[in-house]
């Protein structure tokens, strides 16, 4: 297949994983260790955050890329008590922490929506109030103490979560910067701005291909432009780039994400994982990995009518643990074959 080919569609990914307390909340009554818990059709439902989804992928992502300066966490810095992305050394084209989950910027007034959507992960049975006792028997001991037990909300169940992924947003990004002055010399293109407190924004390793167009070795491309009071400044992934992100994505979240909490490691392995290529970017799977007719199974029924829409070009499902009550025979719209999906992406 050819490289260079840009990836034109969508893609959305619901999976179900095996968890157990993944994220805890305050201590109630000083002793009791909670779980975070959302209310679902009145009933408990244990719940991840999004933000911490979004932690612990990228967390992942730079684990499995450690020598690709692509995914070094962006510098951040501080500005009036807001903690914020450092866009004077940093951009799509050199992170793709901030291509993947976009940034705000409130200094130089810069914003990106991110092109991968999360949603919170929740559980699919319902919380009845487990609890388990602990004590730290090993240190009291050690010191000659007395014990100081606790206790702590458990949930062991079924999870599921949905991460969304635009492409045709993914490798793009426009800046505005007011009063933008750009200079170019020995492959480091300069733009001063009239933002007080930011440093010069400065890209290296760019080379001059024309008039107002700068591209790097990836070949990836700057170019600027004006609109009559702003710089204007597009960035354009190259799509041998792209493809690598995107194949870093799918990778981190077809095998697992790591995952810790109070000292135990979970992960996020799926054991049900259903992917789709999109007509447009849309979690069309959200909330159809339902609870089925037998405990900790998933709802067969439900999963093959998300299956019906029609944004939907081509499917890949994986039942590792055999989790459907009721199996899924989907249409001719189902690739088997993991690979040959990811390549339908780029077709």
């Amino acid at each position: 297949m050819n490289t260079t080919q840009q990836a034109t569609k969508s893609l959305t990914i619901s999976m179900a994983f095996n968890g157990a307390a993944i994220n805890r909340d305050e201590k109630i009554g000083g002793t009791v260790l909670s779980i975070k818990k959302l209310s679902k059709n009145k009933k408990a439902h244990s719940v991840l955050s999004k933000p911490s989804q979004r932690y612990h992928l990228f967390q992942t992502l730079v684990h499995l890329n450690p020598q690709d300066p692509d995914w070094t966490p962006c510098e951040v810095v501080r500005e009036k008590e807001v903690v914020q992305f450092d866009l004077s050394k940093r951009n799509i084209l050199n992170s793709a922490e901030l291509d993947l989950f976009g940034y705000m910027n409130t200094t130089l007034m810069l914003m990106r929506k991110s092109p991968l959507g999360l949603t919170k992960a929740l559980s699919i049975e319902e919380w009845r109030g487990d609890m388990l006792f602990y004590a730290n028997h090993d240190l009291v001991k050690r010191a000659n103490a007395t014990p100081n037990p606790y206790s702590k909300e458990e949930h062991e169940t079924l999870f599921e979560t949905t991460f969304t992924l635009d492409t045709l947003r993914l490798g793009k990004d426009q800046w505005k910067v007011k009063d933008g002055k750009p200079t170019y010399k020995d492959g480091v293109l300069l733009i001063e701005h009239g933002n007080k407190g930011v440093d010069t924004i400065r890209m290296e390793g760019m080379e001059k291909v024309q008039e107002g167009i700068f591209q790097d070795a990836s070949g990836s491309k700057v170019s600027l432009s004006s609109d009559g009071k702003f710089l204007v400044v597009d960035f354009q992934l190259s799509p041998e780039k792209k493809k690598d992100r995107i194949q870093a994505l799918l990778f981190a979240l077809k095998n697992g994400i790591q995952y810790q909490v109070s000292g135990e490691s979970v992960g996020i392995v799926p054991a049900f994982f259903l992917a789709a290529t999109l007509q447009v970017p849309v979690p069309v799977f959200h909330r159809f990995l339902k609870a089925g007719e037998t405990p900790g199974s998933l709802d067969g029924h439900s999963i093959q009518n998300a299956l019906e829409n029609e944004y939907i070009l081509d499917f890949f499902l994986q039942d590792k643990q055999n989790l459907l009550d009721h199996p899924c025979d989907g249409n001719d719209k189902r690739v088997e074959d993991w690979g040959k999906f990811v390549d339908s992406l780029f077709a």
